[in-house]
């Protein structure tokens, strides 16, 4: 029996199951309207915008929950029921034909599904990457204001681990009376399993 405080742990993880369900079935029902409304005229225009309609879908989905599942379900989704659909049935009738149309349907459908459930990904590694690199010359900028000092940085973990704040002072000044207040700002992303906040300019105290 778990504890008070594993409910809402419990709760959230259920939460996301069934938010992936829900992808999930969105880029299936996409796929199973488009696999019937492809070649409805202009052609091939229709199919086109059904493919950036789930290119559109997988970005928008994996860019909200920031996740790469939640952009990848959706494509999933549509790939397996257009695919299916596009197969001979027993009587040899095909729903997805071998047209103009249906190419650009099918084959352009799976690759927009492919590109938009990379894309937000991608930009978010870039990103984070690019905080990470500014947060990297932010500490070498503070350790150097901080040498001036002749002092050390004391880091206060803050909750859970996290270091939220902190205080540079002398070295053997046990109350560091003396010195500058480093203040840690969290980010949300990459860079938070590496330094876990982003250090701003620090700012002196009696």
């Amino acid at each position: 029996m778990g504890t008070p405080q594993d409910m809402p742990r419990r709760g959230q993880r259920a939460f996301t199951a069934i938010a992936y369900l829900v992808l999930l079935v969105l880029g299936a029902l996409q796929g199973l309207i488009g696999s019937f409304q492809y070649g409805r005229s202009p052609a091939p225009l229709v199919a086109i915008l059904l493919d950036l309609v789930i290119f559109a879908t997988c970005v928008l989905c994996g860019w909200g929950m920031r996740t790469f599942a939640a952009g990848l379900l959706p494509a999933v989704g549509w790939i397996v029921v257009s695919f299916v659909l596009a197969m001979p049935s027993s009587h040899g009738s095909v729903i997805i034909t071998n047209t103009t149309a249906g190419k650009w349907y099918l084959y352009g459908g799976a690759l927009a599904a492919a590109a938009g459930a990379s894309t937000p990904f991608v930009l978010r590694a870039r990103a984070s990457r690019t905080r990470l690199l500014k947060a990297g010359e932010g500490v070498e900028g503070l350790l150097d204001q901080v040498g001036q000092f002749g002092g050390s940085v004391v880091l206060d973990p803050g909750e859970h681990g996290r270091a939220c704040r902190g205080q540079a002072g002398r070295h053997g000044d046990p109350g560091l009376e003396a010195g500058v207040r480093v203040v840690l700002v969290c980010l949300e992303g990459l860079e938070d399993d590496l330094l876990g906040g982003e250090l701003t300019c620090p700012h002196a105290f009696a």
